[in-house]
């Protein structure tokens, strides 16, 4: 979202949660605001977060900005519950051009004023990031990350079939359905999901798996070394491994978090 003199006069606004029969025409604004992606990819994510189950007092899809002429601005939630913990992404933030500076940032701050969840945005665009931390969300990482697969000897096993009782089992499953890769990590009696995403790079065409879903790192790395003899490649086989399919990966980590509502401006 860019910042941007406006005209002196707009149409007054309400900000208000996205309810089903609004998707047909975020679809277009989304379009419109990210056209990077066809209408198409845009259905279907909406589709896809309406298929997902609601979560207790969490929005279905989001918030928008609605004028007379109707909506303006949105920014999609998509929420989920690992254990007690309930996580909240915000996604595809966008305010038409005369709007944005007097509206823009009440849809961030309507989206993340409940207390308790964990609010994340794990693909800022690169013109956000300076208004995300004015409003008081800190960086959690930087850069970028590669790993290119090795072929390295141990006991660790990457298997397509998902165990019953794998608390991820549904997000696993839900992935896959999506077109994505999803994995399991075993050593021992310790099992680690991933979710890749297909991807090509488009200079070089290169097949890589890009890290749509991972357990937390240091809790995987955690689990393969209390399992591991001495030395890097014992644990690093069974991580590793999880990625020879997929030839390598690139991991894009922009990743913005905010506990609770975030501090700052946006109390």
């Amino acid at each position: 979202m860019l910042m941007s003199a406006e005209p002196a006069a707009v149409s007054r606004v309400q900000c208000r949660q996205i309810v089903e029969r609004d998707l047909d025409v975020l679809a277009d604004k989304l379009t419109s605001g990210f056209s990077v992606h066809t209408r198409e990819f845009w259905i279907k994510g909406l589709a896809r977060i309406a298929e997902r189950p609601a979560i207790e007092h969490m929005p279905r899809f989001g918030y928008l900005l609605d004028a007379s002429s109707g909506p303006v601005g949105l920014i999609l939630t998509i929420s989920s519950r690992r254990g007690r913990q309930v996580i909240c992404n915000l996604s595809s933030w966008y305010v038409d051009r005369p709007y944005r500076r007097p509206h823009a940032a009440s849809l961030p701050v309507t989206a993340t004023s409940m207390e308790g969840p964990l609010y994340l945005n794990t693909s800022p665009a690169d013109h956000t990031r300076r208004s995300m931390t004015s409003m008081g969300w800190i960086q959690y990482n930087f850069g970028r990350s590669v790993a290119f697969p090795a072929l390295t000897w141990g006991a660790g096993k990457v298997s397509e079939t998902i165990p019953e009782d794998l608390p991820e089992r549904d997000l696993l499953e839900d992935h896959r359905a999506w077109g994505c890769v999803s994995v399991v990590c075993a050593r021992g009696d310790a099992v680690s999901p991933f979710v890749f995403r297909p991807r090509r790079i488009t200079r070089l065409n290169l097949p890589i798996g890009y890290p749509s879903g991972i357990e937390n790192l240091e809790s995987v790395i955690t689990k393969l070394e209390r399992r591991a003899p001495p030395g890097f490649a014992a644990h690093a086989s069974a991580l590793l491994l999880a990625v020879l399919n997929l030839l390598w990966h690139q991991h894009k980590i922009n990743l913005f978090l905010a506990s609770g509502p975030p501090s700052g401006s946006l109390r």
